[in-house]
């Protein structure tokens, strides 16, 4: 997707539909490959917001640990969360890593759907591929490999509800 941005506006092409989204103090834009993220100073506090391909947003999140889910008609839903580490948007779910010791699954209507734990014995990192849900996760000495290593990239099989063991993450 062509984007760009400044510091007060992120513009893109999606359908041959040109969209503008405008907030100030824009730090950073990208598109994934479900969204747009946007990286930005609120009221001199960090913000992260999920925005779709048409210019609707999804969530923000501030470094507070403040949550915002947007439902299907703009209307906000607000959490207050411990720590939040890590967002993505997949499949019309909003997961959202919180003290490095769970992912919180919500749907568009801001209603907490169920949690995941990281695999027995790490803890959660960063989410790491946004077509499917992948975490690093850091483990302890014990499951390091022959160089010291302890970051692992697992693969989360919402079929059995378990984390496969995919390779080092570097």
């Amino acid at each position: 997707m062509n984007m760009e941005y400044s510091e007060n506006e992120v513009k893109w092409i999606y359908n041959n539909t040109k969209y503008k989204y405008e907030v100030s103090e824009i730090e950073f834009a990208s598109d994934m490959s479900q969204c747009i993220y946007i990286e930005m100073i609120q009221d001199g506090i960090y913000e992260y917001r999920l925005v779709d391909f048409e210019g609707k947003d999804i969530c923000s999140y501030n470094e507070n640990s403040r949550l915002k889910i947007y439902d299907m008609d703009g209307c906000s839903h607000e959490s207050n969360l411990e720590d939040i580490n890590d967002i993505l948007f997949l499949e019309d779910r909003v997961l959202v890593m919180n003290k490095k010791e769970e992912i919180l699954i919500y749907g568009r209507n801001g209603i907490c759907n169920g949690i995941i734990k990281p695999p027995f014995g790490f803890i959660f990192s960063r989410f790491c591929n946004a077509k499917k849900l992948e975490a690093v996760c850091q483990g302890s000495i014990q499951q390091a490999d022959n160089y010291g290593r302890v970051d692992y990239r697992f693969e989360y099989d919402f079929l059995t509800n378990s984390w496969n063991k995919k390779s080092l993450a570097y």
